[in-house]
């Protein structure tokens, strides 16, 4: 009718929809800092008050001397407090750091510096590398009063620092070092990949990352670690013919048998192996060879051949690689999510830098990240179980044990351990556990044989 047709030429137009408001990603990655912080600080407090018990648990008490353990108590103790005052100085940096926009003002002075260099070739590339080692750079240096405290005064105090301030110094600038020749070319290729392959960047960003780790586990050992140490064939003894015989009789392709010099610098001990394939290597602390008997050394080694032998290490590279494809595919569902940019302090919409995309992806992703390292927890704890079964299994239960309460020892730690914070934090099961577990696998066997 006429009077329809008069009511919707001459009607209002009906209002258009309000866009929607974009989510406050900083406001919620904030809160998930406090809160986690918070969560964290809880932990210590009850870590806190199992440090503070002044008896070892009683499965201890004829191994413990209570000078030992007097002096892993105030060990424990110190590091409790120095742990608790640097998270909490870490944490308010962090905020802050976000909160006042630190993210966007590091990126617009690396800009500034890359405007300034003699030559140009890729701006964002050039930017996105100052940017990387300006605050690696601003970490490190941040981090040097507490690092010096904790070597020369808390490890100083109780027996464990050797290293000179010359070698420390050495280290540091070593590490630098090596950052700044490893930084462009890995920054290069990550932008490369998150402006250039599309709908299939998170394929190809974490084939990168794969072959990178890959290339990485090999270098280190041949070229890295022998800048900060000394690695020396083992001397012909009976310590060695006893190694040797172990791996042969595991088919374990031993190649190289290296002590290394870590009483250079701390008097902590440890043994690990490392190399692909048919080229593996065992690696022993000098100082593990001066606090252990031979069949204790044997015991632990083990123990290490143990994840061998049950392929601990691939499969927890596996299934790492596949969590982060995981990861990185939900990358390209946030990573030009309205107000993400925005949200932290980036306000110009044409310019979207791909390294910075990918830093907040990381930020928001945070809840995905301690969910994993907890279930990453649990299962190296399941694992490290299973390496001690099988060192068991090699009629070396005792000479575990002992190596194991001999190392807890010498290294001083505490074995008063909170149930919820050693679940948390602990890739590796309490002493107590551990030795309840060696005890049940040797009387099973025994009631087998």
């Amino acid at each position: 009718s006429v009077w329809a047709w008069g009511k919707s030429v001459f009607a209002p137009a009906p209002p258009e929809p309000e866009p929607e408001e974009p989510l406050p990603y900083m406001k919620l990655v904030l809160a998930f800092m406090c809160t986690m912080f918070l969560f964290l600080q809880w932990l210590e407090t009850r870590q806190l008050s199992q440090l503070q018990k002044k008896f070892p648990p009683k499965e201890l008490s004829g191994a413990i001397s209570p000078e030992e353990f007097k002096a892993a108590r105030s060990y424990g103790l110190d590091k409790w407090y120095f742990r608790f005052f640097t998270s909490t100085v870490d944490a308010a940096e962090s905020v802050a750091f976000l909160a006042y926009g630190g993210l966007a003002s590091l990126w617009a002075l690396s800009s500034d510096w890359s405007a300034r260099l003699p030559f140009s070739w890729d701006e964002e590339i050039q930017t996105s590398v100052i940017f990387t080692l300006a605050y690696a750079l601003a970490s490190a240096v941040m981090q040097q009063p507490f690092s010096i405290y904790r070597t020369f005064v808390l490890e100083e105090r109780h027996g464990f620092n050797k290293q000179t301030l010359g070698c420390y110094i050495a280290d540091l600038f070593k590490g630098l070092g090596i950052l700044f020749v490893l930084a462009p070319p890995v920054v290069l290729a990550v932008v490369k990949i998150l402006r250039n392959t599309g709908p299939y960047v998170a394929l190809y960003l974490w084939g990168f990352i794969m072959v990178f780790n890959v290339v990485l586990m090999t270098i280190y050992p041949v070229f890295i670690a022998p800048l900060f140490n000394k690695y020396e064939a083992m001397k012909e003894g009976p310590l060695k013919e006893k190694i040797e015989a172990l791996a042969a009789g595991l088919e374990f392709p031993l190649k190289k048998l290296f002590v290394v010099d870590a009483s250079k610098r701390s008097g902590h001990s440890n043994a690990y192996m490392y190399g692909f394939f048919n080229n593996k290597r065992i690696v022993l602390y000098d100082t593990l060879l001066g606090q252990c008997a031979d069949d204790e050394i044997l015991a632990i080694l083990a123990h290490e051949l143990g994840h061998w032998k049950c392929r601990h290490t691939p499969i927890l590279f596996v299934l790492s690689m596949t969590v982060l494809l995981l990861q990185l595919s939900l990358y390209t569902f946030v990573s030009n999510s309205a107000g993400l940019f925005e949200s932290f302090g980036f306000h110009d919409r044409e310019d979207r830098p791909a390294l910075i995309g990918l830093i907040l992806f990381s930020f928001i992703s945070g809840p995905s990240d301690v969910v994993i390292e907890f279930l990453s927890n649990i299962l190296s704890r399941r694992f490290e179980f299973q390496a001690d079964r099988f060192a068991v299994r090699q009629g070396l239960p005792q000479e575990l044990a002992s190596g194991l309460v001999k190392l807890h020892k010498e290294n001083k730690s505490n074995p008063n351990i909170d149930f919820l914070y050693s679940t948390y934090h602990f890739s590796h099961p309490p002493l107590v556990e551990r030795l309840r577990a060696i005890q049940k696998e040797a009387d099973a066997r025994k009631k087998d044989k």
